[in-house]
């Protein structure tokens, strides 16, 4: 695989290559949803456009998630929130805790292990959630507010509860 990023008139492109015979599972689980607006440049044999399409149909599929990912999760999400709770005061390393290693995993995972989907990008992600899981979007919108790190924080508790039933 050979990752590179352009500026293309005006626009950033990301471009990944691939070698023939990808497992499109692997694939999906690498890249998200990274495949529903891709764009094929250059497929001289028409393998790329098929990789796409294998790989959003797949996307559909229900995400099934092993109970070892499960409690994996439970223990990552466990993790930050004992991290956010240490460093309350020093609103740096909160700051960076909170949107590095809290945030992106909330919204992945209110796709993965809540609704037991693949991830979709922020621009489609964010309504959704919004739609179908109101409280757990008004959590996620303080994470982004003015509030004080304390209702970060007890907004980050609620957050874990909804996602994991506890």
């Amino acid at each position: 695989k050979i990752n590179t990023t352009f500026d293309f008139e005006g626009e950033i492109v990301d471009v990944t290559s691939f070698e023939k015979g990808i497992d499109i599972e692997k694939l999906v689980h690498s890249f998200g949803a990274i495949f529903n607006n891709a764009k094929i440049l250059h497929d001289t044999d028409g393998v790329g456009e098929k990789l796409v399409i294998d790989a959003q149909e797949f996307s559909k599929l229900p995400f099934e998630s092993t109970q070892a990912q499960i409690d994996d999760a439970k223990r990552t999400m466990n993790n930050v929130l004992r991290r956010l709770k240490s460093n309350l005061n020093n609103q740096p390393v909160f700051f960076y805790r909170l949107t590095r290693d809290f945030f992106p995993r909330a919204y992945n995972w209110w796709f993965v292990y809540k609704n037991k989907q693949y991830s979709v990008e922020p621009k489609t992600g964010f309504p959704m959630i919004a739609k179908e899981d109101p409280e757990y979007y008004t959590q996620l919108e303080i994470m982004w507010s003015n509030k004080t790190n304390e209702e970060k924080l007890v907004a980050v508790e609620r957050l874990i509860k909804s996602l994991f039933n506890i």
